[in-house]
């Protein structure tokens, strides 16, 4: 329950918040299941997460790529649902792991002569995006991967301009179900903009999990108006190298054209001694803390996506 817990106190908003409010319990249901029970300390609200432990505890150690692994996989249950049926014994779940990772690093494995550290760290890297990567068009990645605790599990614009591009590159369905989870937000992000004043468009969230802005810092959270244009930019770099055009009609313009209507509603033209500019007034500035800040020009780059 360490990762639960939290991190450690601080007013740090890029560090998880410490829990200090649940209680926990555990139970142990079968010799191969045990029940967690988590309860909120006012509310007295609970819920119960099943752990199953799949397949016996191994007699041997398995190596794969020569690093031990654990000799047991858990699966948890939906909150408060009964546990999932068996997928298979360990044997099955580790051939299964193993050829993914086998397709991982063929697409993706990269080795630099002469430095076997910077290799390594490299193989690291690849790991924890592949790990952290949501498939199923509702999820994306937590800024801190699946281990770290900063930041609470809330995406940013660093999937779309850090992580994305290599998932566009190596795994492009893998990539589509990521943006996917941006057009399955939109509803949230069209009342977002409304928030702001701009009848039409939408805002994406600046940290978010459901859609919702998560920030800890409202005021600067709120004026990352640069998120709409990472979001319409990884549309285009999408485009560019796969040419989805289902992926285009069914959501890629949709979000691009919202993205658009937003800045186009919410910037204004500005004289100057060079002729018409168009800015963006009232944006956090390029620490990201410091808001608000007036007069900051915004480049505007449209992706060539049509």
């Amino acid at each position: 329950m360490a990762a639960i817990d939290g991190d450690e106190a601080s007013d740090d908003p890029r560090k998880a918040r410490q829990v200090t409010s649940l209680n926990f319990a555990t139970a142990q249901v079968s010799p191969r299941q045990t029940n967690v029970t988590i309860t909120t300390q006012t509310s007295h609200k609970a819920i119960t997460l099943g752990v199953l432990a799949m397949g016996e505890a191994l007699t041997q150690t398995i190596e794969l790529a020569d690093k031990p692994v654990l000799d047991y996989i858990g699966a948890v249950s939906v909150i408060d649902q009964p546990l999932p049926a068996m997928v298979g014994d360990f044997a099955t779940i580790a051939a299964d792991s193993a050829q993914y990772w086998r397709k991982v690093w063929a697409n993706s494995a990269i080795t630099i002569e002469g430095d076997d550290q910077l290799t390594q760290a490299l193989h690291y890297n690849l790991f924890q995006l592949n790990q952290a990567a949501g498939r199923d068009g509702v999820t994306n990645i937590a800024a801190k991967g699946l281990s770290g605790t900063g930041y609470e599990g809330h995406y940013f614009w660093d999937t779309e301009m850090y992580m994305l591009p290599y998932f566009i590159y190596t795994q492009p369905e893998l990539a589509r179900q990521l943006l996917a989870y941006r057009y399955s937000i939109l509803p949230q992000a069209r009342k977002r903009a409304k928030a702001l004043g701009v009848a039409q468009g939408a805002l994406f969230a600046w940290r978010t999990i459901n859609g919702e802005e998560a920030s800890a810092y409202y005021p600067a959270g709120t004026a990352q108006y640069h998120i709409n244009a990472d979001i319409a930019y990884a549309v285009g770099t999408y485009m560019d190298v796969t040419d989805d055009r289902d992926f285009l009609n069914q959501m890629g313009f949709e979000i691009v054209l919202e993205t658009a209507r937003f800045w186009a509603q919410f910037g204004s033209y500005r004289e100057t001694q060079a002729g018409r500019r168009f800015e963006f007034f009232d944006v956090t500035g390029p620490d990201e803390y410091t808001a608000i800040v007036n007069n900051t020009t915004t480049p505007i780059a449209w992706p060539s996506i049509i």
